[in-house]
């Protein structure tokens, strides 16, 4: 079995990172210790982001410059996310709509979000690295908040801030910017909002024109290959006790299940292959686990009887799920 890839992010997001420090990309590229080639494809390793922020914040001589960098971007500095937010219906589309993307351009499964009636949570979960800087995260959150005020033209504020982070020479910075309670050295890395600020209007309300732009920001901001991000969603999907819809698929990655599909079709694959992937990946997992039952990983992957299961998982494997579970001790 293929051995999973290293977490990358889009290239996009660093761009707008470099443009707004005022190094160029020579100077940055030079004091992290990598290529110029490095930071000029689609995607960059979590490791080379990593040693970006670092070379930055060295550079820069700020040990909270990503948290200064979030807080001072607006809407006409950060690309494609601009539109995102200024045409939402109001704060809480807009931060979903504008999280919708960063997941899209952030490692796998880095960026999550709740959305309940009565509060939105945000949670980043830092991919596994040997390298952990504080300057991601607290960029990203600064950014939310600042992108949401201006689009909204209100004073937007979360509930509470949690960062994972250790706390900063002068906590109050945070708190001035945020103007909520601020915990650092949390388990999680979470931004909270509640009430009434979520059903601010955005300025430039614009549903048609959104829809627009959330397709184009998810081929802007791809950091890989549409498959196997697909492929992914199905999984989170399944893992969730969901199951995987060509329409909630298209969703999560920002595009109509109509330009799914098509993007899809023009690679030649179907969403159903899509699906057995990801039903595939799913109960290969579960099958390692030796207290599941054939018929509990059956369920799972979405499907009602042990037989059915049984035969699409030998057409996937060409054996048994019996027969690969023993071939794995």
């Amino acid at each position: 079995m293929s051995q999973p890839s290293a977490p990358s992010a889009s290239s996009a997001i660093l761009r707008i990172l470099i443009r707004s420090t005022g190094f160029s990309v020579e100077e940055i590229a030079r004091a992290a210790g990598l290529s110029m080639d490095s930071l000029a494809g689609g995607a960059v390793s979590y490791g080379d982001g990593m040693k970006v922020w670092q070379a930055i914040a060295e550079l820069a001589e700020d040990p909270i410059l990503g948290h200064h960098i979030g807080a001072g971007l607006r809407l006409h500095h950060v690309g494609v996310f601009g539109p995102l937010v200024a045409h939402s219906e109001h704060v809480r589309a807009g931060l979903l709509a504008t999280c919708r993307a960063f997941a899209v351009a952030l490692p796998e499964g880095c960026l999550t979000v709740d959305d309940a009636p009565e509060e939105l949570v945000i949670r980043y979960a830092r991919p596994p690295h040997p390298v952990r800087v504080r300057h991601g995260v607290e960029s990203l959150f600064a950014t939310l908040v600042s992108l949401a005020r201006e689009g909204s033209g209100r004073d937007v504020s979360p509930e509470r801030v949690e960062l994972s982070s250790p706390p900063p020479p002068d906590p109050r910075v945070f708190e001035a910017f945020y103007r909520a309670p601020v915990r650092f050295g949390t388990a999680v890395d979470r931004l909270v909002f509640r009430g009434e600020q979520l059903d601010f209007p955005m300025i430039g309300d614009e549903p048609a024109l959104l829809r627009v732009i959330e397709e184009r920001a998810a081929e802007v901001l791809s950091p890989g290959d549409l498959r196997e991000r697909a492929v992914q969603v199905c999984r989170r999907l399944f893992e969730a006790q969901r199951e995987p819809t060509l329409a909630l698929a298209a969703k999560d990655l920002g595009m109509s299940a109509r330009t799914l599909q098509r993007k899809l079709a023009a690679t030649s694959v179907s969403f159903r292959q899509i699906r057995d992937a990801a039903a595939r990946s799913v109960a290969e997992q579960l099958l390692r686990d030796p207290e599941r039952t054939v018929e509990e990983i059956a369920e799972r992957v979405g499907y009602t009887s042990r037989s059915a299961f049984e035969r699409a998982f030998t057409r996937w494997t060409g054996v048994t799920p019996a027969r690969w579970r023993r071939d794995q001790d």
